[in-house]
């Protein structure tokens, strides 16, 4: 089970990488940029903390941190993919 959560977890780490990622490309001014990802990395620990405390501690804590946080960049990265997939010009 520890596995499954492993992978999960570096999964959605991925997909939040791809999130960061995107908004560079896909946010006009730095400024934007700057306060999106600020935002998304934010709600992401917030998320992730209330995650942890509802698990056992040790390892198990730790997966289910990066998953809250990861979960919170699926939305907008499927967003930024179609957005790339669409050729949208930054908005």
């Amino acid at each position: 089970m520890l596995l499954l959560h492993a992978l999960l977890a570096a999964l959605l780490l991925v997909v939040a990488a791809y999130a960061q990622w995107r908004i560079g490309s896909q946010t006009a001014g730095r400024g934007r940029i700057w306060l999106t990802r600020s935002v998304f990395a934010a709600v992401g620990v917030a998320m992730g903390f209330v995650a942890s405390r509802y698990v056992e501690s040790g390892p198990m804590a730790l997966l289910a941190f990066l998953q809250a946080f990861g979960i919170v960049h699926v939305p907008p990265a499927i967003i930024l993919f179609f957005k790339r997939v669409r050729r949208e010009r930054p908005s």
